[in-house]
């Protein structure tokens, strides 16, 4: 596979022609990445071979085109070449695009269209991404002193994967023994997925700082709760007995800080959601390709004043249970 960019030429008369990106790839791409389709499927490994001009495109461009008209079998215009749609994926905006080469476009737009590889490298479309050659000469795309493509493969097992280290390690001494790949100390690596991400930094190492430093922000927050709730016991004890003397049962006591501890959570959820928005607004002010993704859902704001709500209470559990077990004569006596 690799990534590239097309021209399309739209049939309607209501549209310009625009540029757009997409991913030209071999037939097993959509099987091993777990892309879902609203309507037809990719093509086979036999349309690779004869260079089908067959064409998968992505919900937002299929909107695009043909609004809500069915796409499959329709003509898309590409560079001056007509491609039949076979297949129509489900909105798939992977966020980062984590089967692309690091650095470009990891986050933001999302592939449009997927193309058959060698139907791209005969019709000479535009690649981008890496390109590495060691020599001169010729197409760079066709040379076999240039690297330029991404390969993946899927591996079940251990075995498999040793079986796999041990194919590239043999490949990579023979293709030296016949001239190609100079660097001696350049042996090949077999990375996991997240490995991958990790060793391109596709993620900050500062984020995941951040987000313990959150975490931690979280429990000196607990904590601080607990202690005020209990400050707040021991100079409502008087109280608290006098309730108890009068008939208040322990669950009554137990129920009133507990409602109590509950409404400090609403109150500091709903301030916190506040001071978070400000905070993701500055993330997102940010160059980072990443920080365009600082942004809160409905079900994280939901989870966000749920989780405030069960944080305090579990907070004000341990007041609400010393207050169950103030004895009442002793302060009735120094009252």
């Amino acid at each position: 596979m690799q990534q590239g960019g097309a021209a399309i030429r739209p049939a309607r008369a209501d549209l310009h022609p625009f540029f757009e990106s997409g991913e030209f790839v071999t037939a097993d791409f959509f099987a091993m990445f777990g892309t879902s389709f609203r309507a037809g499927g990719g093509w086979t490994a036999e349309q690779d071979q004869e260079r089908a001009r067959v064409v998968v495109l992505n919900a937002e461009l299929d909107r695009k085109l043909f609004g809500d008209s069915t796409a499959i079998g329709q003509t898309v215009r590409s560079d001056n070449t007509d491609f039949r749609v076979i297949g129509v994926l489900n909105d798939w905006h992977p966020q980062p695009r984590f089967y692309g080469q690091p650095g470009y476009r990891t986050f933001g737009n999302a592939d449009q269209f997927f193309l058959p590889l060698e139907t791209a490298l005969e019709l000479k479309f535009s690649f981008k991404g890496n390109l590495s050659c060691w020599s001169s000469g010729g197409d760079s795309r066709t040379s076999n002193k240039c690297t330029w493509l991404q390969y993946w493969v899927e591996l079940d097992t251990p075995g498999e994967v040793a079986a796999y280290q041990r194919y590239l390690a043999n490949y990579w001494r023979d293709q030296q023994a016949n001239g190609r790949f100079p660097r001696k100390n350049a042996a090949p690596h077999l990375y996991g997925l997240m490995a991958w991400l990790a060793h391109w930094q596709v993620i900050p190492a500062n984020l995941s700082m951040q987000m313990w430093l959150a975490i931690g922000f979280l429990i000196v927050c607990m904590l601080s709760v607990v202690a005020l709730l209990l400050a707040n016991l021991m100079r409502r004890s008087g109280e608290i007995s006098v309730r108890r003397a009068l008939g208040a049962r322990r669950r009554d006591i137990f129920m009133q800080f507990g409602v109590e501890s509950a409404v400090v959570g609403v109150a500091g959820g709903s301030l916190g959601l506040i001071i978070a928005q400000i905070g993701l607004w500055s993330i997102r002010e940010r160059p980072d390709g990443y920080a365009q993704l600082a942004n809160m859902d409905v079900a994280m704001l939901i989870s966000t004043v749920v989780l405030a709500i069960i944080v305090s209470v579990l907070a004000g559990v341990l007041p609400a249970w010393r207050a169950c077990q103030v004895p009442p004569a002793l302060y009735l006596r120094v009252q």
